[in-house]
Parts: C-alpha cells; structure tokens; sequence
C-alpha cells in the first residue's frame, strides 16, 4: 500500500510528463506545418504555366479522384485515419488551433491552442482526474443542422475526407496575372490554410495542405487550393465553413458544471459541499495584505532535481545543470484563508505592501528586495533512503555554497549574512552514497542543524560560515541506519468496508478469500490524523506485500458496513538533508477578500439526525450556524448546478451562451472582472447504495469519489449575462443572469429556514427555559448527554469503544431536567422531592409514567424520554415566521409588554463536543396587544450580556404557535404523551 506521498508523487510525475510530451510534440507539429504551409505557398506564387483566367471541366487529372460519381480533388482519405488537423485562420482570435488524435483520450481529437502567443493543450482537470470522463464530453454539438447531435469536429473531418469540386481554374505563370487571380478568388489576404495528417491502408503518414479563399457566389462553398498544384478549385460542399471558426466554438458551452449522472435520479443532487463568497479586490498600491485572503503575485518558483534523475538521463536534465527547475516568472494566487497554508507562506506576505519588490532587470543586490519564502518538504521521496535489505547506507557530503538563511517570513538572501544562531539553512551540495558519485549536477536542501545525525564539527563549520560561495567546502559523512534517520510513521484507519465484488466483478455481501474490496481509510502520520480520506482497493486473491496480507485477515467475513481498524503500514526513512520548494515574488499585484454568504454540505441517511427527516444540507455557514437550511432552495439550486433538468432522468449541465476564453489565469479573472464572486461546488462521481437489507429501512446513499470545483462569477452585463468561469473545465463562458439570481440573496433573506428553532438536536448541549404564564411558573436547566452508539447484529451498544463491526451510529442522547426557584408543581418536581435528588432524566421520567414495555421499546433506539423531548423541540421546529418586527415595535414589546417565556439553548457550533467554550443563542418571548407574540433572537456571552453583532432581526410568531410549545413543555415535565398540534390556553 502507497503512503499519500507517494501517491501525490506518482500523479504529479505522471501528469507533468504526459502533458510534457504532448506540448512538446503539438510544439514540432504546430511548428513543422507553419514552415511547410509558407514554402508551398511562395511556390504557388512563383509558379509558371497557363495564361490563367479560364476554366476547365472537372474532368479527372493526376492526384484527383471519383467518389460516388462527383469529382474529388484528392483520394478519398476515411476520416478514421485523420491523425491530425491544424488550423489557421488569422481573422479570428482563437483561429490557431490544432486537433490530433491521442491514446490518452481514446484516440478521440484533443485540442491545442494559441493564448497569447504560446501552445496550449486543452486538457481540463476534470479529464486527468476522472477515468469515466471522455475527452470527448467535451466537443461541441452542430445545434443548426435539425440533428444536434453531431460534433462540430465531425463536420470539419468530413470537409477533409472527400473534397468534392465543381471547377477547376488553372493559374496563370505570369506572376502579376497569377497575383490578380489570387486576389480574385480571395487568396490575397486573410485565408484560413488548413493542413492535415492521415494515414493509408499500409499505415504510412501522408499530408494535406487545403487554402480557402472566398465563398462562391452561390454561397454554397469555397474556394480552395490543395498541396502545391497550380489550380483553384471551387468546393461543392459548405463544410469548409466549419474551418471559418475559431477553437472556440468546437467546444461545448454546456462545460460550466456538467452533470456526472451515474445514478441520474439522485447523484447531482447529493452533493458533499457547497459555498457561496462575496469578494472585494484591492489593487491600490501599499494596502497592506490581512491574513483572511486570497493574494495574487507575480512570482518565479523553483525546486531541486534529484541529481539521481541527471544520471540517469544526463541529456533530458541539461537544462537544468545548476540543479534547480524555474518555472518563469507567472502570476500566482496564494489563499491565505485555507488552514493549510504553511504559516511560513503567511509570515512572507501578510502585511507586505501592494506594490513592485523587483524588477527583472534588477541586479543581484536588488533582488534582495524580493519576498523569498521556503516550503520545506518532510517526507519527500526523491530523499527516502534505501534501507530495505540492509543495515545502513553511506551519505558524503560536499556543501560549496550558503545559499539562505530560512525563518517564519521571507528567507534571508543577502550575501554575507552570518548563519550564527539559525537553525534552518538552504545548501547548495556535491555528494555520493556508498561512494558512488551523484554527478556533476548541484543538488540542493534544507538543513537543520540541530539534528542529532549532523556531525558536531560540520554544524559548528556551517555555523560560522555566511550566506555566498564557501571559500572552503565543507565536506561531511553520515552513516544513516534506522537510529539516526529521519523517520515518518503511517498507520491506515480503516473507516469503511464500501464495495465487496468477486473476481468476476460482481456485488456479492460478505468477504471471502477471493474478494477485490473497495474500502475507505485514513493516514495517522507520526501520531496525528491526516483529514483527507482515500479510497483503497485489495484483491485478497492476491494481496501484494505485508499490509494487504494483514488487511486480509482483519476484513475477511465482513459485510460492507463502517468499521474503525488500524494498521500499521509501518515506517519509512529520510535524510536529514530536506527538499524544498522556493517562490520569488517580484510584486503583489492585488488581494481578494471574501465573504461567506452560505456553506453548506450533504449528510448521507446515516449522518443525519434521524428525527429530522429533512436535514439533508447541514449548515457551515459562518456567523449563521443557528439556522437550518431552506431545503426547497437548496434542492433548486443544486439541481440546477449539478446539471439535472426538469426530467431528472436526464444529465444537462449549467450551460453557458457562448464561451469568452480557454483558459484560467489570475490576469484574465481580473481583466474580465471575475472577482465579483465564488462558488464552490462538488459532485459526487458515483454514488454507492448500501442496502440496509430492511425493508422499512432506507438505503444510505454517500459518495464514494467526489468532483470539487470553483466558478468565479462576474457582475451582470449589459446584454444580461454575467462572465463565468470555471477551474475544473478550465473554460470562461458567457452564462444567463437568471441562472445566478441567488448571488445577490442574503443568508438571512434566502438560504434560512423560516421557522423558530433552526438547529438540530445532535447539536444541543444544555437548554435553560423560563416560563412566566399566570399558572404556570418555573426555571428549569436540561443537560443534554449525547451518548454515540452503535447498531450492530446484536442489538444497540450505547457509548463505550467503537465495535469492530456495525451498521451505523446513532446519538442516543439523554436528558437531565433540574428544576430551581419557585415552580409549578408537576411530575418531575415531585419525583424530585420524593426522592431527595436535585434533577432527573427525562428517560426516568416516562419509565415511572408509562409501564408497557411494548410502547417502550416503540421509537427504539430512542428511549421514550428522548423522543417526547425531541418531539417537544420540533414543536419549536415547525414555528414558522410571520413578520419582521421594525424597531418601534421592538421597543414597545421590551419595555410595555410581559415577557412570556426565555428559552436559551447552547449549541455545539464547532462540533467539538466541548461546551465550555460556546455561547447561549436566547429567545425571548413578549405579548401583544393584538394576540400575536414578538420573539426576540441574540446571543449572549459567557456573562449573560447580548452581543449586538450577533443579533438576528426579531419577528412574530402566531399566539397559537406559542400555545403549543408552552403545552408540550409541561406535558414533557409530566411524562406525558402529547399532541403537536394541541395549545396551552393563556
């Protein structure tokens, strides 16, 4: 099994080799059909022959053909056999574009294309990441043909398999008559030359060159040259209009959010996360950079080659001689709000200046004035040492050079600085291991020196040495064995059995020795627990080394279910000589700050509160985690989204109008005002039905990959449409203003649910209830015991250590009431009294007042006590508002009315199940004079005092919604059964 490194390694070498070779070999093609195409025409230009000006009949001459009785200009070439397909159309911003077959994507057409002067292959993340996503998903469709369902491409494949004529003009030798005639028939400026590839039966490479010129008078085709024959010919066929358009408009519009409908009916919809920012941007020169944001920079970075690399292919790594890959000087954004943000990146730019910090003309001395910052790389591979077989191995060292001094900020450069008390050093180095040499290439780390495998002359020499070119080399000798290394620890936690199929690649229930099982885990990486999940897959058939060996014994007779299993895939070893990666930032060009309207994710049936059969979407959004989620207006904009129609059978996607660029970059995001604001949004690839195998019990529906992706969204334009673009296509389009109608929607205005009580249970801690009411009085605390329990075969295990096996979880909580001060007699003050105790649980409670066990045992796993607690809190639930309450209102209630009742609840807002670090949301219930009841909504600090900025706007509720939450809280305290629907008169 791959630790995450080296997972993260194989796909970056594989996706930066892959698209190496491409750009590389559309670069030759590109480049070899531009010098062709320019030969052949100063030929034809300078050629000799007839007189010119007459036609002849199409009548069959060498290099011609028939087909299907029509005369042809060449034989017919089966467009299968296409290889490739360049276009040049000068007129046209995006008529530079290439079209070549590649068995990356099936053999399907992938684009390349111009953009500001360079080659670009259009090979958008979606189709590196999903191995279920065709290439070509992402070819336009001919909507003006009455069919719709035909690629543009194949237009333009057809116009090239049979190029079928009507006459053929002879051009003249004389050069000012052949230049007449050129100009006649439209060659003399602005042509658009398409050259192609194809192959014959016997699998040679042939190729075309086709020039078109003007459209017939006729409007039913073109004029075009072939190859370097001295003749015009005019097309019967329209098709070469197809060569007229630009590289955009071969690709599909409908790519802003495709839907990926494996199960069609409800995969889009269960989406795992959705987020809506508003953003600003700052360009203004010397605006200090806040922490919260997104800064976009002009920087240059560059990282380390393993000089192993260079020696195995000296002549691929030339260009790399001083042992570092720069990637050029490019615009970068760097999100400074993501949690995983090294804090080494955030110390280099929080609080630095909008503005230029060098210019690339600049010389040495004042690129100091750069922002230099250092990632350092702990477990890289390309320094994990080769201890597997052996004791130990032997790493010389030659350092001939200081090259930074590396700290929280930005790196220290300046040339001459002493290394003194520093810890953290960069080195540029020689070395060898086992005495074979690494090459002449520099190699490159980080050191720190105060690890205990450095030799104490050699840190005390580096010490004392000053950032520049030693004058002395410093040479040093580590024997690294398992004592002294650098070692990193993996253990796997297994968190669920997903798929069980047989070798025959069908579903079966259990695991047996024969089983290919997909299963979900996690890394604990020297002790802590990684956040990102992965999937994994084992063929216990044949498991292939040590850890699927163990896997096997500890899966095997399992059923799909969630599991907790660790297992120790066991430690890996490094040099203490670190790998990095460096960013030289010549100017911060502006900031982004945003701010969070709404966020929120999918609970799967097994993650929701089963009580509330409608919280599909669980709130994330800051400030606002009180509220429940609208639930219609979720399911609306998801659906729309995620791509589904009306007729959900059928995958549409959010489709734009017209596409603006191909192509994201932070320069175009600005230019084209795209910083307005973000969504992002994820997909579920495949979602997985686990069968509860009960009739009466709903299947769990969860996503077994996930599709995560941003749009950013500009401000609308004049025509009614706003600019989008979106990462994951890499494509910017023009899309329906209507489509975005929510943009401008508040969380409160929008995305709440309209009712009182807007969070779950599972997310209570303690609630504090104050009733006021002529007969009936009283304060009472409940704590709220969340107690996790498992469902297994046997039966429910409440709390205590995960099971190894179990079908889900529940939060079985229980309920402690205590009563204080002055009230109202009822069952439980009584039970309280008789029994000399300061509180008691709501599950005692209904024991002592209903004694069918049957009725017990009716809402199991639920005690009887939490539900009619659960039923009393929906009844806070389902109170809907009525009306806003303006501030004169507001006043009047506080200050002339009586306050009802006072209802505080404690939530769990960071879901740490901590509560001593949350504060009490209150309402406060005050009578009208017309009958209605005015609540007012805040939350308080841990000293009672309401925080104004956390206010909600108060509003009214029906005199007869208050009825029945004051009725069901004193059935509650009677061990009562009782009636949503019926009210406590007052």
């Amino acid at each position: 099994m791959k630790t995450r490194q080296q997972i993260e390694s194989i796909a970056r070498s594989k996706k930066k080799m892959r698209t190496t070779l491409i750009l590389l070999g559309v670069f030759v093609i590109l480049l070899a059909g531009a010098i062709v195409a320019s030969v052949i025409i100063k030929n034809k230009m300078s050629g000799s022959g007839s007189t010119g000006g007459s036609t002849t009949p199409p009548e069959i001459i060498e290099g011609e053909d028939i087909y299907r009785n029509n005369a042809i200009a060449y034989p017919l070439v089966d467009d299968k056999n296409i290889t490739r397909i360049t276009v040049n159309n000068s007129t046209l911003k995006d008529g530079y574009f290439t079209l070549y077959r590649s068995e990356a994507t099936d053999n399907d057409f992938l684009f390349a294309y111009m953009d500001d002067g360079e080659i670009k292959v259009y090979y958008p993340s979606i189709c590196d990441e999903d191995s279920s996503f065709k290439y070509s998903d992402l070819y336009a469709f001919e909507t003006n043909d009455g069919y719709g369902t035909i690629h543009r491409i194949t237009y333009l494949t057809s116009a090239l398999e049979t190029a079928y004529f009507g006459e053929r003009i002879p051009l003249s030798t004389d050069e000012a008559e052949r230049t007449e005639q050129l100009k006649e028939y439209g060659f003399d400026e602005n042509t658009t030359t398409i050259t192609f590839d194809y192959k014959d039966a016997g699998g040679a490479t042939h190729s075309r060159k086709i020039v078109i010129g003007d459209k017939l008078v006729t409007g039913a085709g073109y004029y075009f040259m072939i190859d370097d024959r001295p003749y015009v010919y005019s097309s019967l066929s329209s098709y070469y209009e197809y060569a007229m358009r630009g590289f955009y408009s071969y690709v599909k519009t409908s790519i802003i959010a495709a839907g990926l409908a494996q199960d069609s009916t409800l995969e889009p919809i269960y989406t795992p996360e959705f987020t809506h920012w508003v953003t600003e941007l700052c360009d203004t020169a010397g605006t200090l950079v806040p922490e919260k944001s997104d800064v976009i920079v002009s920087a240059n970075l560059f990282v380390p080659i393993d000089p192993a690399k260079y020696l195995d292919d000296p002549s691929g790594y030339a260009e790399f001689i001083n042992g570092y890959d720069y990637s050029g000087e490019s615009e970068m954004t760097i999100d400074l709000s993501s949690d995983s943000v090294d804090k080494v990146i955030k110390g280099a730019v929080v609080g630095k200046g909008i503005g230029k910090y060098y210019d690339i003309k600049d010389t040495a001395a004042e690129r100091d004035d750069a922002i230099i910052f250092t990632i350092i790389s702990d477990t890289d591979q390309s320094h994990g040492l080769a201890l597997d077989g052996k004791d130990s191995v032997k790493y010389s060292y030659k350092i001939v050079e200081i090259e930074s001094i590396i700290g929280d900020g930005d790196d220290i450069t300046k040339a001459g600085t002493p290394v003194g008390t520093n810890d953290l050093i960069k080195v540029a180095y020689y070395y060898s291991i086992d005495g074979k040499s690494q090459g002449p290439m520099l190699a490159h780390a980080v050191i720190d020196l105060t690890s205990t495998a450095l030799p104490a002359d050699a840190v005390s020499a580096l010490r004392a040495s000053s950032i520049g070119k030693l004058s002395t080399p410093i040479e040093l000798e580590i024997g690294y064995d398992r004592t002294n290394a650098h070692t990193v620890n993996y253990t796997a936690k297994i968190t669920q059995i997903i798929e069980i199929e047989n070798q025959d690649g069908k579903a079966v229930k259990q695991i047996a020795e024969d089983s290919v099982v997909s299963f979900r885990y996690q890394l604990i990486i020297d002790g802590v627990l990684d956040d990102e999940e992965y999937i994994g897959i084992v063929d216990l058939k044949k498991p292939e080394d040590e850890f699927e060996t163990k896997l096997k014994e500890m899966i095997i007779g399992k059923t799909t279910s969630y599991v907790t299993l660790t297992l120790e895939i066991g430690p890996q070893y490094f040099e203490v000589f670190k790998s990095f990666s460096t960013y030289e930032i010549s100017e911060i060009k502006y900031f982004i700050t945003k701010k969070e309207i709404v966020s929120f994710s999918f609970l799967s049936y097994s993650e929701r509160d089963p009580f509330y059969g409608d919280s599909i979407y669980e709130n994330k959004t800051d400030d606002y985690l009180l509220y429940g989620l609208n639930y219609n207006v979720c399911y609306q904009i998801l659906q729309m989204i995620g791509g589904i129609t009306d007729n959900t059978s059928t995958s549409s996607g959010l489709a734009g109008t017209e596409i603006v660029s191909i192509g994201i970059t932070p320069e175009k995001l600005y230019e084209l005002g795209l910083y307005k604001h973000r969504l992002y949004f994820e997909l579920p690839r495949n979602l997985v039905a686990i069968d509860s195998g009960d009739d009466e019990t709903l299947d769990d529906y969860t996503y077994y990959e996930k599709l995560g992706f941003t749009l950013y969204i500009g401000d609308i334009q004049d025509d009614g449409t706003r600019i989008v673009a979106s990462d994951l296509y890499d494509v910017i389009v023009k899309a329906d203003s209507s489509t975005f109608f929510f943009l401008e929607e508040s969380f409160v205005d929008l995305w709440a649910r309209k009712n009182m009580l807007m969070t779950d249970v599972e997310f209570m801690q303690h609630i504090k209830i104050e009733l006021a009411l002529d007969d009936f009085v009283g304060s009472y605390d409940l704590d709220i015991l969340h107690q996790l329990s498992y469902l297994t075969n046997t039966g429910l295990q409440i709390g205590g250590n995960p099971p190894e096996s179990y079908s889900d979880t529940f939060d079985r909580i229980k309920v402690n009431v205590t009563p204080s001060g002055e009230c109202t007699p009822t069952l439980l003050t009584q039970l309280i009294e008789e029994n000399d105790r300061n509180y008691y649980s709501l599950e005692e409670l209904y024991e002592y007042t209903v004694t069918d066990p049957n009725k017990q045992y009716e809402y199991f796993p639920d005690s009887l006590g939490t539900t009619y607690f659960k039923e009393f809190i929906l009844s806070m639930f389902y109170v809907d508002f009525e009306d806003d309450v303006d501030k004169a209102e507001q006043d009047f209630a506080i200050e002339q009315c009586k306050m009802l009742m006072k209802f505080s609840i404690k939530i769990d807002t960071d879901k740490d199940g901590d509560d001593t670090d949350e504060n009490y949301y209150t309402y406060e219930f005050y009578r009208t004079a017309d009958r209605r009841v005015v609540v007012r909504l805040y939350e308080e600090d841990e000293n009672g005092n309401m925080l104004q900025s956390k206010a909600v706007s108060d509003f009214y509720i029906s005199t007869y919604g208050f009825k029945k939450i004051v009725n069901n809280f004193i059935h509650l305290m009677n061990g009562e059964e009782f009636d949503l629907e019926s009210g406590y008169d007052f």
